[in-house]
C-alpha cells in the first residue's frame, strides 16, 4: 500500500477538460474532468500497479499468480530504517532474524539464508559461500539508495534459477532520470539522522544530473552505530534479567579480565559503522537502445558477533574474549543494455556484472592468546540475457540464458596477540574452489480472455563445483577434493481468474531447486568446542514442489483483502547431522575430542502456511493496512520440527497523510514459539528462554512535517512501551524505546 500520497488541486477545470495521470510503476490513466468529478470510485483503485520482479518485466500485478509484496521509496523514507534488513522488518511483511546489530537474515515461507535469493538491480547477490545459517549480506545494500523493494514469495527458479526456494528479495536502487530538453538540470536530496537507542549518526545525500540523452545519479551514506540499548520492560520473560549484558571481557596488562557492565541494558560490543556508495550512468543512444553503468560499493568496520560474546564457558567465565566479523565489503560493477526490436523480440535486456566480496571471521577464546582468523575473498562474474516477444497481443513469450562463475579464495591463520607471531591453520573453505552455473529458460503468458490468464515456464540448469584441499593443513575427506556436476530441470504453471472487478482467484504449481554450494560440501568449521563440520561430496540438490491457492477481494471499492495458502513438499533438504570420520563419530582436534558433523540430505520435509493482508483507504487522508502470516514446517523423515520456521507474526498500520504533515502509527507482533517446535542447531535454542520465544508486540509512532517544499523534519518513537524482546532464533535483543529525528532537504 502506498503511504504518504501527495495531493494537488486542479482548478478551474471546464467539464470537457481532459486529464491524464502518468506515474512510474502504474499504468497510464486518462479521463474527462466531468467523469473524474462524477465517479464515486477512488481514483487509486482503478490504477493497476506494476511489478517488475515476477518475470523481469513491468506488468500489472493483477495479471500474475504470484504474490509480490512491494516496499516503495516513499514508505522507506517514512519508516527511516537503519539498514535494508530493518526496512523489511518495519514494513511488516517479512520475518527477519538477527544474531548481531550488523546483520539481518530474511525468512520467506519457512526458507532462509541461501534458500532465499537476494537480487540488486538484476544482479544476484547469492554466491558460492552463502551458508544455511543466518546471513548479514543484505545490509550491504543501502536502504537510502533504494527506489523500491519487491518480495517475490514462493519458488522463483524458472526466472531466477538457483537458490530461489522460498522466494526472491529484489532490491531496485535509484534510477538516473533524463530531462525533456537538451539543457542540463539536477535534483537531489540530503538528510542527517540521529537515533537514541544506539546513538545512530547517519548522513546521506544523492543527486541526479540529467540531459535529454545522459543521466547520472550519485549516492553516498555514512552511518555509525554505538552499542544498542534493549528495553527495560521485561514483563514477557519469567527471568527478569533475560537479555541483560552484565559483563564485558577486556584485555588488561596482557591478561583477559571480566569487567562489570555498568548498564546491563546496553548490549556492549554490538556497535559498528558503514559506508555505502552508488554511481549510475545512463545513456540513451537512440529511441531503441539504452546503456547503463552501475557501480556500488559498501564497506563496514569490524562487526562484533554479539551472540557469541554473550556466551559463558566453563568456570563461569566468558566463552570468547573476541569474536567479530572483519570489514564486510561488496563491490559491484554492472553494465546493462536495453534494446527494442521487431522480429525475434520486442525487448532485450543484457546485464554483465562483476562482484568482489570480502568477509572474515576472527575469534579468540577467553584466556587464550591465539586469535584464529579465516578470510574469504570472492570473485563473481555473471551474464544474464532476457528476451520478450509479444505475439498477437494476447501471447507473450519470454526466454533467456544465464551464466554465473564463482571463485573462492580462502585462507586461515592464527596470531599470537602478544608476540604477533602467525601460523597457518585450516581455512574455512578450500582455497581456489569454484562453481560454474549455466542455464536457459522460457516462459509463456496467455491472456485467454478478459477473465482467464495462463502462465507457464521451464528452466534447464547445469552446475559444476570443484574444490581441491591442501593435504598438508586440511582435515578432509574424498581424497582431498570435492567435485559435483548437477543438471536440474524446473517448471511452473499458474492460472489467474478475474471473476469481476471485485474478485480475483489464483492458483499455481511451482518447483524450485538449490544446488549444493561450496559452503554446503567443502567447509571445515569448528562450530563450537565440542563439534566440527567436515566436507562431504555426496550431497544432492534441494528441490521443492509448492501448491498455492489465493483470492483477492475488493470491498466497497476502497478496501482489499488478499488471502494465500500454500503447501510445500521439500525433498533432499540439506541439514547438518552427525556422521563418521575414518570410522569414528569423534576425533581429537587441538587437544579436544570433537563430535563429527557433516551436511546430508533429508529425504522429505513439508512446509505449510497461510497469509492474509488487508488494505483500506478510509478517506482522502486516512488509510490502514494489516498483515498476518503463519508457517508450519516438519522434517517428515525424522519426525521432528524443521529449522528456520518463524512463529506466526503480523503488523497493523494506520496512516494519516496531508501535504503539510503525516502521522503513522503501527504495531508489530509475534506469537509464541514453544521450544518443542525449534529445529536443530540453526534455531539457536541456547539464546532463547527455556520455554521458547514468548509472544510480544510493540507500538510505534512516526511523523513528518514540511516547513517548506524543500525542507522537512521527521521524528519517531519506536517501541513506545520500552519492551525487552528478541526475535525468534536471534541471539541479539531488539531495540528498547528509540527516539529518532531526521532533517531532510530536497534540492
Amino acid at each position: 500500500m502506498h503511504f504518504g500520497t501527495e495531493y494537488v488541486v486542479l482548478s478551474p477545470l471546464m467539464k470537457h477538460s481532459f486529464i491524464s495521470f502518468l506515474c512510474i510503476g502504474f499504468i497510464a490513466f486518462s479521463a474527462s474532468a466531468q467523469t473524474a468529478k462524477d465517479t464515486t470510485e477512488p481514483l487509486y483503485s482503478t490504477l493497476k500497479e506494476l511489478v517488475l520482479t515476477a518475470n523481469k518485466k513491468a506488468e500489472a500485478a493483477e495479471d500474475i499468480p504470484q504474490q509480490i509484496q512491494i516496499l516503495k521509496r516513499r514508505s522507506i523514507q517514512q519508516l527511516m530504517p537503519q539498514t535494508t534488513a530493518d526496512a523489511l522488518i518495519q514494513n511488516g511483511n517479512v520475518f527477519v532474524q538477527k544474531s548481531q546489530m550488523g546483520g539481518g537474515s530474511p525468512v520467506i515461507r519457512g526458507f532462509e539464508a541461501n534458500s532465499v535469493l537476494l537480487v540488486v538491480d538484476g544482479v544476484r547477490m547469492n554466491n558460492a559461500i552463502y551458508r544455511a545459517g543466518h546471513l548479514q549480506s543484505i545490509i550491504t545494500v543501502d536502504p537510502n539508495a533504494l527506489e523500491r523493494v519487491e518480495v517475490f514469495t514462493g519458488p522463483g527458479s524458472v526466472i531466477y534459477g538457483n537458490d530461489a526456494l522460498g522466494g526472491v528479495v529484489h532490491m531496485y536502487t535509484l534510477q538516473p532520470e533524463f530531462t525533456q530538453t537538451d539543457s542540463f538540470s539536477y535534483t537531489g536530496n540530503a538528510f542527517i539522522r540521529y537515533a537514541s537507542a544506539n546513538n545512530e549518526n547517519t548522513a546521506h545525500a544523492h543527486v541526479n544530473y540529467g540531459t535529454k540523452n545522459w543521466a547520472l545519479v550519485s549516492s553516498m551514506t555514512f552511518s555509525s552505530f554505538s552499542d544498542l540499548r534493549i528495553g527495560s520492560n521485561n514483563q514477557i520473560y519469567n527471568d527478569s534479567a533475560f537479555g541483560n549484558k552484565n559483563f564485558v571481557a577486556s584485555r588488561i596488562a596482557d591478561r583477559d579480565t571480566v569487567l562489570r557492565n555498568d548498564n546491563p541494558l546496553r548490549q556492549k560490543l554490538s556497535g559498528y559503522s558503514q559506508v555505502d556508495l552508488l554511481q549510475k550512468v545512463l545513456y540513451k543512444q537512440n529511441d531503441r537502445t539504452i546503456h547503463l553503468l552501475n557501480f556500488q560499493y559498501s564497506v563496514s568496520s569490524n562487526v562484533p558477533r554479539y551472540d557469541r560474546l554473550s556466551q559463558f564457558g566453563t568456570n563461569d567465565t566468558p566463552k570468547f574474549s573476541e569474536w567479530y566479523y572483519g570489514p564486510q565489503k561488496r563491490l559491484m560493477a554492472a553494465y546493462s543494455l536495453k534494446k527494442t526490436g521487431k522480429r525475434w523480440y520486442n525487448n532485450m535486456d543484457l546485464t554483465a556484472s562483476y562482484q568482489n566480496l570480502g568477509e572474515s571471521r576472527h575469534q579468540r577464546n577467553f584466556g587464550n592468546d591465539e586469535l584464529r582468523s579465516t578470510v574469504e575473498d570472492l570473485h563473481v562474474l555473471g551474464i544474464n540475457l532476457d528476451y520478450l516477444k509479444e505475439i498477437k497481443e494476447k501471447h507473450e513469450l519470454r526466454y533467456g540464458a544465464e551464466f554465473i562463475y564463482n571463485k573462492v579464495n580462502s585462507r586461515g591463520f592464527s596470531t599470537h596477540i602478544v608476540t604477533d607471531q602467525e601460523q597457518i591453520i585450516d581455512s574455512r573453505y578450500p582455497d581456489g574452489a569454484s562453481t560454474v552455473n549455466a542455464a536457459i529458460y522460457g516462459s509463456y503468458h496467455w491472456e485467454i480472455d478478459s477473465h482467464w490468464i495462463l502462465s507457464t515456464g521451464a528452466r534447464l540448469n547445469d552446475y559444476q563445483l570443484n574444490a581441491q584441499f591442501d593435504p598438508n593443513i586440511s582435515i578432509n575427506l574424498n581424497n582431498n577434493k570435492i567435485e559435483q556436476q548437477n543438471t536440474v530441470a524446473t517448471g511452473n504453471l499458474g492460472v489467474v481468474f478475474k471473476a469481476n472487478k471485485s474478485l480475483r482467484l489464483v492458483g499455481q504449481l511451482g518447483t524450485g531447486f538449490r544446488n549444493p554450494n561450496v559452503d554446503d560440501v567443502a567447509k571445515t568449521f569448528e562450530r563450537d568446542a565440542f563439534t566440527i563440520v567436515l566436507p562431504i561430496n555426496n550431497v544432492k540438490p534441494e528441490r521443492v514442489l509448492q501448491q498455492e491457492l489465493g483470492v483477492d477481494i475488493l470491498l466497497k471499492k476502497n478496501a482489499w483483502i488478499e488471502l494465500r495458502a500454500y503447501n510445500t513438499r521439500f525433498r533432499d533438504a540439506i541439514a547438518t547431522l552427525p556422521t563418521q570420520y575414518l570410522g569414528q563419530d569423534s576425533f581429537t582436534v587441538n587437544g579436544r575430542n570433537v563430535l563429527v558433523l557433516a551436511n546430508t540430505n533429508i529425504a522429505e520435509a513439508q512446509i505449510q502456511g497461510a497469509n492474509i493482508s488487508f488494505k483500506y483507504k478510509i478517506n482522502r487522508f486516512w488509510s490502514a493496512k494489516a498483515n498476518f502470516e503463519i508457517t508450519k514446517g516438519r522434517d517428515l523423515t525424522n519426525a521432528r520440527p524443521l529449522s528456520h520456521i518463524p512463529p506466526a507474526f503480523g503488523s497493523v498500520y494506520v496512516n494519516y497523510n496531508k501535504p503539510k504533515y503525516n502521522i503513522l502509527f503501527y504495531t508489530l507482533f509475534n506469537l509464541e514459539k514453544p521450544i518443542s517446535e525449534y529445529g536443530a542447531i540453526t534455531d539457536n535454542a541456547i539464546f532463547a528462554p527455556s520455554s521458547g520465544t514468548p509472544a510480544w508486540y510493540t507500538f510505534n509512532l512516526k511523523g513528518r512535517y514540511n516547513f517548506t517544499d524543500r525542507f522537512r523534519i521527521q521524528a519517531a518513537v519506536e517501541n513506545i512501551m520500552d519492551l525487552n524482546y528478541r526475535y525468534f532464533a536471534s541471539g541479539f535483543s531488539a531495540s528498547g524505546v528509540n527516539g529518532i529525528v531526521s532533517l531532510n532537504y530536497t534540492f
